[in-house]
């Protein structure tokens, strides 16, 4: 696909800056989770690298659209990734 680089990121190439890919990473794997259709306004709230088991923590915010156009809540996740394998090792809640 156009515009992707070597882990399939839509917007990601070689020349992306390592945070902004690490981004880019949990926002795909929000999207298949969640399913894209269902999500907006998505927001990286929160992006550290963690030097003690170099993996990033990434928190995500974003708007989940229900069945009406007024049915949508702000919902939060935290992502753990692995920064070697670029794998998310975990997403969950993250309680505001």
């Amino acid at each position: 696909m156009a515009g992707e680089g070597s882990s399939g990121v839509v917007g990601e190439s070689s020349k992306t800056p390592r945070p902004r890919k690490i981004a880019l990473i949990a926002y795909k794997y929000l999207a298949e989770v969640v399913g894209a259709a269902k999500i907006s306004d998505i927001r990286t709230e929160e992006l550290q690298l963690m030097d003690a088991d170099k993996s990033w923590n990434v928190v995500l915010s974003y708007d989940i659209v229900g069945d009406f156009p007024f049915d949508k809540r702000r919902e939060y996740k935290e992502f753990k990734i692995d920064d070697a394998t670029e794998k998310v090792i975990y997403m969950k809640i993250k309680k505001v």
